[in-house]
């Protein structure tokens, strides 16, 4: 069943998670990191960029495809999984005898916050944003919208949740109204600009002379990320039925440490589980793996073809018939669709206004 089938594919990827969140524990360990900076590696080991990622699809075209879809999937279970790491990690600050009760009682707050998100998104939302369309403004409209936005945000953080995240769940409150699309519409402009502002200040935190001074253990942590993520990544998504190839390009996509993962090195200096030394260490592979994402994207192909070549390998990667539902295709782009095939059908693709774009003509019958 289509429902029993997606809550088992959130549970792999729950599990994912959880298996880079101990390995990247046990590559601090190996580092020599103590417990606490080491699980705080883990967790910033297993969290991978929505931003970054979603930018290269769409710049690749793919941000429709199959690939493209399942790595949303495994990239919104991550950002759930996120808050489960910031309740536990800020609480393993506590006294132990309040460790508990404190989880217990974050954990508490967030589900409450998460069912009043759900209960403003399918009452309150959609009744506020229809009443200010109906005053034809957009800038009413747009006020609404960011309002909306920064004040879940605002309210997620009073809960105890990261503003981030409030954000997330503002954008699924507005996502499943009528007016989506236009929401969408007008907010690329500001995505646009806040994708340059993120790239910009990921730079700003680099200290290039301890880039230069620890350039072999960043590389040595860089590649493991990129290593041991594309590894999880790709064997989750092979039981599912998909192809090899989709398989390496969502584990291609998954390689680099996301924005979370700033926020909770961030916590961790502040809680003086990382020094100093390990924070710019960690945000400096980070950096590297955000740069590797777009190029090793442009590899699938020549990655699954390698791994068809190892023994044993075969039956999954390779050259294969893709079945018609999971076929990748580029979005249609100045393009024409004629349906029916009648007189006026076969005139309309010879017409002067149609000649130039590429032309589908597709017969439909009524019974």
């Amino acid at each position: 069943m289509p429902g029993a089938t997606s809550r088992r594919r959130a549970c792999w990827h729950f599990y994912s998670s959880c298996l880079l969140t101990l390995s990247g524990w046990g590559r601090g360990r190996w580092l020599g990191w103590s417990e606490q900076a080491s699980l705080y590696l883990g967790c910033i080991f297993a969290i991978s960029s929505t931003m970054v990622i979603i930018k290269a699809l769409m710049d690749q075209g793919d941000a429709n495809s199959t690939r493209g879809r399942v790595i949303l999937a495994m990239l919104i279970v991550q950002d759930l999984f996120v808050v489960a790491m910031m309740i536990v990690l800020d609480f393993l600050q506590s006294p132990s005898e309040h460790l508990i009760i404190g989880i217990i009682a974050a954990s508490g707050k967030a589900i409450d916050f998460v069912a009043a998100t759900v209960i403003l998104g399918t009452r309150v939302v959609p009744r506020l944003l229809w009443l200010a369309a109906q005053t034809r403004s957009e800038e009413l409209f747009s006020l609404a919208v960011v309002t909306i936005v920064m004040g879940t945000a605002l309210t997620g953080h009073h809960f105890g949740l990261s503003p981030a995240l409030g954000a997330f769940l503002a954008g699924l409150m507005v996502g499943e109204t009528e007016f989506n699309h236009r929401i969408v519409s007008q907010s690329v402009p500001f995505r646009d600009v806040f994708v340059s502002l993120f790239f910009v200040s990921v730079g700003m935190m680099i200290d290039p002379r301890f880039v230069a001074s620890n350039a072999i253990i960043l590389l040595i942590l860089a590649v493991a990320m990129v290593l041991l993520k594309f590894l999880t990544s790709t064997a989750v998504v092979l039981p599912f039925g998909y192809t090899g190839r989709t398989a390496v390009a969502v584990g291609l996509g998954m390689t680099q440490i996301g924005e979370f993962s700033f926020m909770l090195a961030k916590q961790g200096m502040d809680a003086g589980a990382l020094s100093e030394t390990q924070y710019t260490l960690v945000l400096g592979a980070a950096v590297v793996t955000i740069i590797l994402t777009p190029l090793a994207l442009e590899q699938t192909t020549l990655v699954d073809s390698a791994l068809a070549r190892v023994p044993g390998m075969r039956r999954w990667f390779g050259p294969h018939i893709e079945p018609l539902i999971f076929e990748d295709t580029a979005p249609l782009k100045n393009h024409v669709i004629v349906l029916g095939h009648g007189r006026v059908g076969r005139a309309s693709p010879r017409s002067s206004c149609v000649t130039e774009f590429p032309c589908s003509s597709s017969s439909v019958t009524t019974t």
